[in-house]
């Protein structure tokens, strides 16, 4: 794949990343991502909201959960916001509350594109009380 490629780097990886998962070919994606030498925030950001997108929610949360165990300095804002839509469309509660902590301890709490989401699948879910007390405790 790369033989045409005088120096492969990280854009080049992640560009062929992304042609996959834009061909819903999450497969080769996989694979594309599992030869990464270096992966930056973009490169899982992409693999999980891919997987989230084409419907494979448990692979989504399998990147997550291996990012959090190898690459947890590049967990970024848009990371937890999918993580946290994905959990509301799939009304995963206790993922969800997970996630919310991690959010705290990582210091995203205060970021208002982590917290729409948040209120969102807290009110999915039917927990009023718990999206109305984050909704007051933002900034």
């Amino acid at each position: 794949m790369f033989d045409h490629i005088p120096q492969s780097n990280l854009f080049s990886w992640n560009a062929i990343l992304s042609i996959y998962s834009k061909l819903g070919r999450l497969s080769q994606m996989q694979q594309i991502f599992d030869l990464m030498p270096f992966r930056a925030g973009a490169s899982w950001n992409l693999a999980i909201s891919r997987y989230a997108n084409y419907g494979s929610s448990t692979d989504a949360v399998g990147v997550y959960k291996f990012m959090l165990k190898d690459a947890a300095m590049n967990l970024n804002q848009i990371t937890f916001s999918t993580m946290l839509i994905l959990c509301s469309n799939c009304r995963w509660m206790d993922l969800g509350r997970q996630i919310h902590g991690q959010i705290l301890k990582f210091g995203f709490g205060s970021y208002v594109f982590v917290g729409s989401p948040f209120l969102d699948m807290y009110a999915k879910l039917g927990l009023i009380f718990d999206a109305k007390g984050y909704y007051d405790e933002m900034p």
